[in-house]
């Protein structure tokens, strides 16, 4: 009779938020996947769409900022570009 607790169990880990310590675990192989919600994104669209207003502009009653899922596929370029927005500290 197998013990059914020797059977080790496979889970696949995602966060989300996109924050330097969850990137950090995909890099350690701790963390599959991480939505990362783009913040910087979403200033950036809201200030966009306030000045739109400021102007006499319509604008969208709901703008999409985007996501991204973060994975070891594309972990160096979402670093890169952190970097370049001031976003990450070494």
């Amino acid at each position: 009779m197998k013990n059914k607790d020797s059977k080790k169990k496979e889970r696949t880990v995602c966060g989300f938020d996109g924050n330097q310590a969850a990137i950090e675990l995909i890099e350690q192989g701790t963390l599959a996947m991480d939505v990362a919600q783009l913040g910087y994104d979403m200033g950036y669209k809201a200030v966009e769409a306030a000045v739109s207003v400021l102007d006499g502009k319509e604008v969208e009653s709901f703008v999409d900022s985007g996501s991204l899922v973060v994975s070891t596929d594309n972990i160096d370029d979402y670093i890169a570009d952190m970097k370049d927005k001031g976003l990450w500290e070494d």
